[in-house]
């Protein structure tokens, strides 16, 4: 393992930010051979003035071209604030020779490892997308008693926030959607919608060690048979934060949200269940 001090210009002080809060996810640079030698667990040392954070590389991947980059890369893991490809074209051309540069050597993309102290600033970044839109969300909360895939029990708290349909927290890479709804208004129609969420997982309230779908040998009648024996279901979205993108994530919830109004699900507002505590 190595370290590679990378500066950024004050002008990029906000490329240097969203890095910062976990925002941007990768970073890039024209490769040539200052950067092409840089590889998988190194460490950059970021600079932007009298500031510095380390960022190591968890992927290193070299592009011809900045559009065969961005069909292999959504463009907003490396210019979060950018509206469209074009733009992003026009900024990376805006840099002092990088046109040529890029010509020449083609681009070097490093995934960032998100650290810890990133998620916070994740999940408020996204908080605030739920409230522009005008559904009521908590604060984030550090809470204690979560489990993780397996059924185990979590032994530190995780950063979590509250909407009136789920909640949602970040373990480790991952962030999650859990929705708890009355078993007895799920049905085939709102099952077969769902599934197009290839992250979906399904499972028992009180026995929540269980997974009902998916499953091996999946059968749907065994399945609506078994989510009668409880009142309650939860039902959870997995997303991987090194792979998808803020604005990705709360498509993600209105598109799930969206499919539960409209099959006239009957959600549990977890909601009020903090507010009542």
């Amino acid at each position: 393992m190595k370290k590679i001090i990378l500066r950024f210009r004050a002008v990029d002080k906000d490329n240097f930010n969203e890095i910062k809060d976990g925002l941007k996810t990768v970073e890039t640079r024209a490769a040539t051979i200052r950067y092409t030698n840089i590889q998988k667990g190194d460490v950059l040392v970021i600079v932007c003035g009298k500031q510095r954070i380390n960022k190591e590389v968890k992927r290193v991947r070299q592009f011809k071209t900045i559009e065969s980059m961005f069909k292999a890369i959504p463009f907003k893991k490396i210019m979060p604030s950018i509206h469209s490809a074009d733009d992003a074209r026009k900024i990376y051309y805006s840099y002092p020779g990088y046109k040529a540069k890029i010509k020449k050597s083609g681009l070097v993309a490093w995934d960032l490892n998100i650290k810890t102290y990133d998620t916070k600033i994740f999940l408020s970044k996204l908080r605030e997308l739920i409230a522009r839109n005008g559904d009521p969300v908590s604060d984030i909360l550090i809470t204690h008693g979560n489990f993780d895939d397996s059924g185990n029990l979590i032994k530190t708290g995780i950063p979590t926030l509250t909407t009136n349909l789920c909640e949602i927290g970040i373990h480790k890479d991952d962030l999650y959607f859990v929705f708890i709804v009355n078993s007895n208004t799920y049905n085939k129609t709102l099952f077969d919608s769902l599934k197009i969420f290839n992250n979906i997982k399904i499972y028992a309230f009180k026995n929540f060690k269980t997974t009902l779908y998916p499953a091996s040998g999946f059968v749907y009648k065994s399945f609506e048979k078994e989510i009668t024996k409880e009142k309650y279901l939860q039902i959870q979205f997995n997303y991987d934060l090194n792979v998808i993108t803020l604005d990705q994530l709360y498509k993600e919830y209105q598109d799930i949200k969206d499919v539960l109004e409209n099959n006239k699900t009957m959600v549990i507002n977890q909601l009020e269940k903090i507010k009542s505590h």
